[in-house]
């Protein structure tokens, strides 16, 4: 047995320093994801004035998040938002949970080794690397604590002293069972469960009558406030629905419950989770039937397995639509580690009344393997992804830092809606929270403006993009190969006086398509600078402090967008803009055109509804020629498109999808077509479109002409 227990308790401490050391080496302080939707929050109502009862209280999907956003505001306003105290947070409460499962076990009537090597082990759960998207991003602390809470008031109350001797104690107990439940249910839906399975253990101990009924109306009233209204999330299935599905609801919930140990295959998930629900159960309903053979331990143990069966349950009715495989997302490993924890030290606590140590010995160690190697295994596999996303992130804020709005790079914080993501870092950035808390980490030591020589040496690599107008600003995109040691720290591109226009992060890697394909991408970012800068040198700065060039002297493309149309050779429309779907007028352009004499200019700006779909027939040129559209946009044109096709063909010509927008004033779009296209004597068609209804999504055009095919602006 002492084997076992050295080897069960040197696994629980590797496992606790590969989670520690997870958390560590994946550690950032940008938000993204639901973060996002907080300080977007927190910003749009006014930031600490604004932001009262009533945003702690409001529904995130199905959840009431209050203490979590407690968290939140506590790390935004001691440490500058930068995720330390949540993360903090969350490795305290999966230690403090280790410990009270531990003490649970203890009070099951165990003593001495055998406690010491639960407490590693569960340690070792609690901090495993499988649950790695709860460990490593400080909005998940509910998904942490949500569970040690119902844990706790689990425990306070078996804890509590049921003779009357002992009553402030008991009442002590009580009130810090039910703070530990309202903490358990406003960290997540999930917590509703505890009441019910509270007042049964607090029935089943036998205490006062008081405290039964201090449990029955606290947990009564909590969940019929937050029953009554409750509506189904869009895009989560409908719990009427699903509850037909028994098969499938037990499927996930035996699979959302292995979650922890997934590496053992979904079958197996399948049929450990179903044995112990089982288990749980049957045990469970000997505990009510023959109550005196069982510890108030017991009781909790059981209460806290009963707990996350029903959670399980619970996230099957909204998930399951979602797929069996969602049950196994690293947030539910969580759950599953606590869930298998419980069960665990039920199954030991039976297994030591044993005499046949050998067998006894085995099957320990044999849980304890179950226990911890799939967990550690499932988090160690997708750490490289990991570590890319963590610098894709980085790349965001550098991003933003050296060009603005870069939509692209947005996806990698926040998919969905680029323009929330910027919003928050606009707000971040001007108070110095989160990642602009150290800039240092996030720019090179040479901004904007400064000069480098360019260095003598030379390394491997290629531009295989460099574009500067007035719309997207200056970009240089390429890749640097592996031959020039570490990945670069920044990527620099300067112009003929030594000056940096753009800089950039080297982060993604290039490739695996063997050592000619290996490396890292670069995209360096500089705003316009109202003029043309190239030709473009650019630099690598790599770790070590040197640097050495990449490519010199590479010219941007032709501009797709300029501020100004000098030469035009005519006219390109036969007749006004005709709008398709939705409504647009001279009095929507919201600036003057380029043009005052344009008659033509349409917009949606300050409409209501800013979709728009509008076209004008073209005439071809009557030379070899550009054609010139007088545009402005608003301020997040996402899904913002022209298009200039053949007029009864169709085929299409050029087109132009925006990112980043035209605001605030008018610019010029410049339509070129394929390489070689010179025009002819088709007629075209020249369509823009917006599908709004934001006003952010406006749009307004003009009278297009043709220019010169070597007009740059």
């Amino acid at each position: 047995m002492k084997a076992v227990g050295w080897l069960a308790a040197m696994l629980g401490v590797v496992v606790v320093l590969a989670g520690i050391g997870l958390i560590l080496l994946l550690y950032t302080p940008i938000p993204f994801g639901d973060q996002i939707d907080f300080f977007r929050r927190f910003y749009e109502v006014g930031g600490w004035q604004g932001f009262g009862v009533a945003e702690l209280y409001a529904r995130h999907n199905e959840h009431r998040l209050v203490v979590p956003r407690l968290w939140f505001l506590a790390d935004l306003a001691w440490f500058d938002g930068r995720q330390i105290l949540t993360i903090g947070a969350i490795l305290v409460s999966a230690t403090l949970h280790a410990v009270i499962l531990a003490l649970l076990f203890r009070g099951l009537g165990h003593r001495g080794p055998v406690v010491a090597v639960f407490l590693l082990v569960a340690l070792g759960a609690m901090l495993s690397p499988a649950q790695w998207e709860n460990l490593i991003w400080g909005f998940q602390v509910q998904f942490i604590q949500v569970w040690l809470f119902a844990t706790l008031a689990f425990a306070l109350v078996a804890w509590a002293p049921a003779a009357k001797r002992y009553a402030t104690i008991c009442g002590a107990a009580i009130l810090l069972a039910l703070l530990a439940g309202l903490a358990s249910t406003y960290s997540m839906a999930n917590g509703l469960l505890v009441w019910p399975l509270l007042l049964l253990l607090a029935w089943w101990r036998r205490l006062p009558g008081w405290a039964v009924a201090a449990v029955a109306v606290l947990g009564g009233a909590v969940v019929a406030v937050e029953v009554i209204g409750f509506t189904v999330h869009t895009g989560h299935g409908d719990p009427s629905d699903t509850i037909s599905q028994p098969a499938g609801l037990l499927r996930y919930a035996a699979r959302y419950l292995t979650s922890g140990v997934s590496a053992i295959g979904t079958s197996g998930q399948e049929i450990l989770g179903g044995l112990l629900m089982a288990y749980a159960l049957v045990m469970g309903l000997c505990a009510l039937v023959w109550r005196d053979r069982f510890r108030p331990a017991h009781a909790a143990l059981l209460a806290v397995a009963g707990f996350i069966i029903g959670a399980a349950l619970m996230t099957a009715l909204g998930r399951l639509p979602f797929g069996l495989g969602q049950a196994n997302s690293s947030r539910y490993a969580t759950p599953s580690l606590v869930f298998l924890l419980a069960v665990s030290a039920l199954l030991l606590h039976q297994l030591l009344a044993f005499d046949r140590r050998r067998w006894v010995a085995t099957a320990a160690a044999f849980g304890a393997l179950l226990l911890l190697v799939p967990g550690l295994v499932d988090g160690v596999k997708p750490v490289f992804r990991l570590i890319d996303q963590r610098d894709a992130r980085r790349h965001t804020i550098a991003a933003f830092l050296a060009g603005g709005y870069r939509p692209h790079t947005l996806k990698a914080i926040y998919p969905l809606w680029p323009r929330n993501a910027h919003y928050v870092l606009k707000n971040l950035s001007r108070e110095g929270k989160g990642p602009f808390a150290v800039l240092d980490d996030y720019r090179p030591s040479v901004d904007h403006g400064g000069s480098v020589p360019l260095p003598g040496k030379a390394c491997p690599g290629q531009v295989v993009e460099a574009r500067e107008d007035p719309v997207d600003g200056l970009v240089a995109m390429g890749w640097v190969a592996a031959g020039v040691g570490a990945r670069p720290d920044w990527v620099l591109a300067t112009d003929r006086r030594d000056e940096v226009v753009a800089w950039g992060m080297a982060v993604v890697a290039r490739g695996a398509g063997g050592p000619d394909d290996a490396g890292w991408k670069f995209e360096a970012l500089g705003p316009w600078a109202g003029r043309s800068v190239g030709p473009l040198n650019v630099i690598a700065a790599l770790a070590d402090g040197t640097r050495c060039r990449i490519v010199t002297d590479v010219p941007p493309a032709p501009p797709r967008f300029v501020a100004t149309v000098e030469t035009i050779i005519g006219p390109a429309v036969r007749e006004p803009w005709r709008v398709v779907e939705g409504q647009a007028d001279p009095a929507g352009v919201g600036t003057t055109p380029p043009r005052a004499d344009d008659a033509l200019a349409i917009g949606t700006f300050g409409q209501a509804d800013t979709h728009l779909m509008a076209e004008v027939m073209i005439a071809p040129p009557p030379s070899p020629a550009i054609l010139a559209l007088p545009i402005r946009t608003g301020d997040y044109p996402l899904g913002v498109r022209v298009d200039l096709t053949e007029a009864d063909g169709g085929v299409v010509i050029d087109s132009h999808v925006f990112g980043r927008p035209s605001a605030p004033g008018w610019n010029w779009l410049l339509l070129r077509g394929p390489t070689g296209w010179r025009g002819g004597d088709t007629d075209l068609r020249l369509r823009v479109s917006s599908p709004g209804p934001q006003p952010w999504r406006a749009i307004a055009v003009g009278r297009p002409v043709w220019i010169p095919v070597d007009q740059d602006g």
